[in-house]
């Protein structure tokens, strides 16, 4: 799944995914456009934020 398929999925827009990851909208989207790759840092707390979102569903 791409950077925007997670976003969409968690129902964020590019800034509240910058806030939640503590990076710039700017970052977000040279994410999306394939111009940057997120850090190590960056996919890990992108896997948490999906990790939290499967969590929630399961309640």
């Amino acid at each position: 799944m791409d950077i925007k398929e997670i976003r969409q999925k968690l129902e964020l827009t590019q800034e509240k995914l910058a806030q939640r990851l503590g990076v710039s909208c700017y970052t977000v989207r040279r994410w999306e456009t394939g111009k940057a790759k997120p850090s190590p840092l960056a996919q890990k707390a992108i896997d948490n934020l999906l990790k939290e979102e499967r969590d929630a569903t399961k309640i």
